[in-house]
């Protein structure tokens, strides 16, 4: 919505009502940035996890390369798919902390505040009103990647831990693991990789690019 139509639409003409509606959307407008602001700070946390626990990843595959026959299939699968999914899950947190779009308000406004207090407090609650709907799609945007960032560290720990135990259990008892195991893996580091964000998005987020939360 233009600014011209937002202010049509103020028609209060009491200071008290457009005091209240000033003080209710400049807080709207705190909330959207730190609504920003966490999710950079989380993506950034996120993404230095995920730096530390792919070095483990990339030093297990390191010492299966060169090793052969069924025993090095199953950490070999598990491993890499462990690694590809903190890849990524650090692609989404870069994606999150890169630069964004943004439509500011600038300091020309200042003329517009400068006639009869009522015309300028409509005028300061249309150009917040306006800020205010431009700074949510790029901050949800934000969250949406950063979403997918998380889930990739979680499920890229979650298939490092489980092809540990997996290993150590196949030095105790090498028949326990054959070959239909290390298939089995494979299959659900692909399916994971295709299936988990829609399941988990459905319902949490509209179609179409907007990355709006629906209520």
């Amino acid at each position: 919505m233009k600014i011209e139509e937002i202010e049509r639409q103020l028609t209060s003409a009491d200071p008290e009502v457009l005091e209240q509606a000033r003080g209710f959307i400049t807080e709207l407008l705190a909330a959207e940035a730190t609504r920003g602001s966490v999710a950079d700070g989380r993506a950034a946390t996120t993404l230095g996890i995920v730096s530390v626990v792919a070095g483990f990843a990339v030093t297990a595959v390191a010492g299966l390369v060169g090793r052969n026959g069924p025993t090095a299939w199953l950490p070999l699968i598990g491993y890499g798919g462990a690694l590809a999914f903190l890849i990524r899950g650090a692609y989404y947190c870069v994606r999150t902390v890169s630069p964004q779009t943004y439509h500011v308000i600038t300091p020309d406004v200042i003329f517009d505040l400068q006639s009869s207090r009522i015309a300028s407090l409509r005028a300061e609650i249309a150009y917040k009103m306006w800020q205010y709907e431009r700074d949510i799609p790029p901050n949800s945007a934000k969250l949406f990647w950063l979403g997918r960032g998380q889930r990739g560290l979680f499920v890229g720990v979650a298939f490092l831990l489980v092809t540990a135990l997996l290993t150590w259990i196949h030095t105790k008892h090498p028949l326990c693991l054959p070959l239909w195991g290390a298939i089995t893996t494979a299959g659900l580091v692909a399916a994971s990789l295709f299936v988990i964000d829609p399941i988990v998005e459905r319902g949490r987020w509209r179609v179409g690019g907007h990355y709006s939360i629906q209520k």
